[in-house]
């Protein structure tokens, strides 16, 4: 009867100790509290290094990959400084003071002129293994011919001129800024007026004169 008091005494002693805060019974096993340092710290050689930010650009420049040459920049031309362009044509120029960088057309050029009868300048060769009777020692020979003549008539007029032993058939004209001239065409047609020019040019066939 003595010892029934105390088995419930001791009974509800455990109960009282369980149901106190903080207090753990002996037969239920307790765990250290984490390490809040091991949850949040990283590896030294995993940590970025620090990286200075790249300096700023110079205004205007084009930032491009490393590796890649930068562009090349070309300055827009001043607008104080006129724009040049080389001409490469020629100009001719006649007594009527018309400028141009192509022949004028043939009627245009006999108008342009103050007289249709031009004097005309026919260079002889100097050669004396051509023909004697052809009368060539490299004289000049002038003629005073209207520019609607064609270059068979200004043939013409040359060999009576020499004397008129060389043949039409032989002669060739040669213009120095057209090169040799067709029997058809007009000196109107080649622009040449007043103070003109032309060189006579002998034909040969299989090297005789």
């Amino acid at each position: 009867e003595l010892q029934e008091p105390t088995a419930k005494k001791a009974k509800t002693e455990g109960v009282e100790l369980s149901a106190i805060p903080g207090t753990t019974p002996n037969n239920i096993a307790t765990f250290p509290p984490p390490n809040p340092t091991l949850l949040f710290s990283l590896p030294p050689s995993t940590m970025p290094p620090f990286m200075a930010p790249p300096p700023p650009l110079p205004l205007g420049t084009i930032p491009t990959a490393p590796g890649i040459p930068p562009p090349i920049m070309i300055a827009p031309p001043s607008q104080d400084a006129p724009l040049q362009i080389n001409d490469t044509t020629t100009n001719n120029e006649n007594d009527s003071g018309l400028v141009t960088s192509e022949p004028i057309p043939e009627s245009e050029f006999a108008a342009s002129l103050s007289s249709p009868i031009i004097d005309l300048s026919i260079q002889t060769p100097s050669d004396s293994s051509f023909h004697s009777s052809w009368n060539l020692d490299g004289q000049i020979v002038k003629l005073s011919i209207d520019v609607m003549k064609n270059i068979k008539d200004v043939k013409e007029e040359l060999r009576l001129k020499l004397g008129g032993e060389m043949p039409v058939n032989k002669m060739q004209m040669k213009n120095t800024g057209s090169g040799f001239a067709k029997d058809a065409h007009t000196l109107a047609f080649l622009n040449i007026g007043p103070d003109g020019y032309l060189e006579l040019i002998p034909k040969t066939r299989g090297g005789r004169k």
